[in-house]
């Protein structure tokens, strides 16, 4: 990043961050289960549907800028906002189980399986705040809080045959606390933060 003190108690940035994580989450809305029998004739045939879906957060970054009021020497708090950016991968199972029983006796199932991955890069945006003080000469030490957002994102997986098809949105977003060490170079440290 690139920080400018344009007066005293006010400073004016620009950061850009990229990182890895391994953040996921799960979706495992309840299966449906039909019955259907033959009139007259106790054979009957249950289906059973059930669906999953795991989804992961596998990098993400941001590019923001930055506005900081300076209090006192050696200590600046701020306020911080632009785009973020990451990629999402999807993991949809899809399982469809079909029973056949005559007078309550089961003749056996069977399963279908199916599995089906997306992974996308998508943008949205992030704003967050905190604190950076001054360690040691051109050292410096930050505790910030963002907020990240990258929309509405939808997916639908189609696998054929009697396995239904899997249609999955979610609101991507992350809370981060991050504990930063910084150092300022690029000439003598004349900044009173």
């Amino acid at each position: 990043g690139y920080n400018w003190q344009s007066a005293r108690n006010i400073v004016i940035g620009i950061e850009a961050d990229l990182q890895g994580t391994w953040q996921n989450g799960t979706d495992n809305p309840a299966g449906t289960s039909t019955t259907s029998c033959i009139a007259g004739i106790p054979l009957c045939t249950t289906t059973t549907n059930a669906v999953g879906v795991d989804e992961k957060l596998r990098w993400f970054g941001t590019a923001r800028a930055r506005l900081g009021f300076v209090p006192w020497d050696n200590v600046m708090f701020f306020i911080t906002g632009g785009l973020a950016f990451g990629e999402v991968e999807w993991n949809a199972t899809t399982t469809n189980a079909v029973t056949t029983t005559l007078a309550g006796t089961s003749f056996g199932t069977t399963t279908a399986l199916n599995s089906a991955t997306a992974t996308s890069t998508h943008a949205g945006w992030t704003v967050g705040g905190g604190s950076e003080w001054v360690l040691s000469g051109p050292w410096t030490a930050k505790l910030e809080y963002l907020f990240v957002y990258l929309g509405t994102i939808g997916n639908t997986f189609t696998a054929g045959g009697n396995v239904p098809t899997v249609v999955e949105t979610s609101h991507v977003r992350d809370n981060i606390i991050r504990i930063g060490l910084n150092y300022r170079f690029g000439g003598p440290v004349v900044a009173s933060y």
